[in-house]
């Protein structure tokens, strides 16, 4: 149990690097925040910035793709956006973005990791439940007990 909450406090103290850097350029939304916005069916949007492999391995229930996001955006611009990839980084880089343009976005504190961190489920590309997380590289891999991370 010891190891599982220095992993989690590592994934807190990335987030919290990430935050920081990112907090003047585009807000930032913890897990806890959205899961409340989710069970009050609050219109938002969760869109996945990280690349289409780490995709097709799993991701945030309800989440949309960048490129779907892209194509779709003008129909979603008066929407709530909350942007993650595997720690936050380059959802904040992205969220900064259209946000200059505009758009409601927010990034996800922790992103994909602190998700399932506070138990968020994830949906395989064939839309069931998974445990298996895309960690992009090896010091990404700062997953909870019962998941499994690939790269």
């Amino acid at each position: 149990m010891k190891d599982e909450r220095i992993i989690k406090d590592k994934v807190l103290e990335l987030a919290k690097l990430v935050d920081r850097e990112f907090l003047s350029k585009t807000p930032i939304v913890s897990v806890m925040d959205l899961k409340q916005d989710l069970i009050d069916k609050k219109s938002l949007i969760i869109v996945d910035v990280r690349e289409p492999e780490e995709q097709s391995t799993s991701m945030i229930k309800g989440a949309i793709s960048l490129e779907k996001f892209a194509a779709q955006k003008d129909e979603l611009k008066d929407k709530k956006i909350v942007m993650y990839c595997t720690i936050g980084h380059r959802s904040a880089i992205v969220s900064e973005k259209y946000r200059s343009l505009g758009f409601n976005t927010h990034s996800l504190s922790g992103s994909i990791l602190m998700w399932v961190h506070e138990k968020g489920e994830l949906i395989d590309q064939n839309n069931n439940p998974t445990n298996i997380v895309h960690v992009y590289e090896d010091k990404w891999d700062l997953l909870p007990k019962g998941y499994l991370g690939v790269k």
